[in-house]
């Protein structure tokens, strides 16, 4: 099996350079510090696609608007994220469209119970 290796616009050449002067100053543990670069290297490429899909979904979460629609109206149509009051409490919506009642069936979650008066 063939070793990965980094293409040369993700070689950070400053770490390269911080790395070689360590391995000045601790020649005697200089190979092992080559090794662990090269293994986290060799890592990185994971580490990286993992980090953007995450970047990605951070992205979208923090464009995501949240909508409190108000108090429950029968006649109206929610879709997934707004937000309403019923009965005292506040709803989520979990479906891409619903008229259901909050607290009758999945299409709707409970965010926060009413209080005590």
């Amino acid at each position: 099996m063939a070793a990965k290796t980094l293409p040369d616009d993700e070689i950070d050449l400053d770490d390269i350079q911080k790395l070689e002067k360590f391995c000045e100053r601790y020649p005697d543990v200089a190979d092992e510090a080559r090794m662990r670069w090269l293994i986290f290297c060799r890592d990185s490429n994971g580490l990286a696609a993992k980090l953007a899909r995450l970047e990605a979904k951070l992205t979208a979460l923090e464009h995501k608007k949240v909508f409190c629609r108000g108090v429950w109206d029968g006649s109206e149509t929610y879709t997934e994220g707004d937000f309403a009051t019923h009965a005292g409490s506040l709803w989520h919506c979990n479906v891409a469209t619903s008229r259901s009642r909050p607290g009758t069936d999945d299409s709707w979650q409970l965010a926060v119970k009413r209080g005590r008066a």
